[in-house]
């Protein structure tokens, strides 16, 4: 009867073990399944920070190239001005020169006129 109840004890030890064995094989499987989800939403997190982050470099590329087409612009349309407003006073100083010269051939010819009075 001993060794009979000994027995019974034995395999039910070992049926105890075998079912704690496959519960701890459970929870590490579904910790795993878990773990392995979670790496999974943070490598798919990293890909569109990724994408976030090159998105933002090429707006900031962008950007800049368009802050330069501005300056260049700008520093065109000054330098225009600039051409227009000499090119101005250049009209203006031939025409004064012009008139100064007929102003003096105007006098001359008086100076003529009056030394042949």
């Amino acid at each position: 009867l001993m060794r009979k109840l000994a027995a019974e004890a034995d395999r039910a030890k070992a049926q105890a073990v075998k079912e704690a064995h496959k519960r701890a094989e459970a929870a590490a499987a579904a910790k795993t399944k878990d773990l392995e989800r979670r790496l999974l939403q943070a490598e798919a997190a990293a890909k569109c920070a990724a994408a976030d982050s090159a998105a933002a470099e090429r707006e900031h590329v962008k950007a800049a190239k368009i802050k330069e087409d501005l300056t260049r612009k700008a520093a065109e349309k000054k330098r225009a001005k600039q051409d227009e407003e000499a090119k101005a006073r250049a009209d203006h100083l031939r025409r004064r020169e012009t008139e100064l010269k007929q102003q003096m051939a105007a006098a001359k010819k008086d100076a003529e006129q009056a030394a042949a009075a």
